[in-house]
């Protein structure tokens, strides 16, 4: 099974699935310096596009390797 972004839980609402949570904790921590977002922003997106990736089209996954090239990722 792949991996999603979101988890529904019973009650119809959605959190964030494991990987996309550990993502988000490696990336966006407490202590985040303004100095520090926009490389970690750059991480974290290039982090959740892997993630994502193997529930996308073809074609978004063509996209997602271009974005991720031009993150430097």
């Amino acid at each position: 099974m792949t991996e999603q972004f979101f988890v529904k839980e019973p009650s119809s609402t959605y959190r964030f699935s494991p990987a996309a949570e550990a993502a988000i904790q490696k990336w966006w921590p407490e202590n985040l310096t303004q100095a520090q977002f926009p490389e970690a922003m750059i991480h974290l997106q290039a982090d959740l596009i892997r993630i994502h990736a193997p529930n996308m089209s073809p074609e978004d996954r063509a996209r997602a390797r271009e974005t991720l090239a031009r993150l430097g990722c």
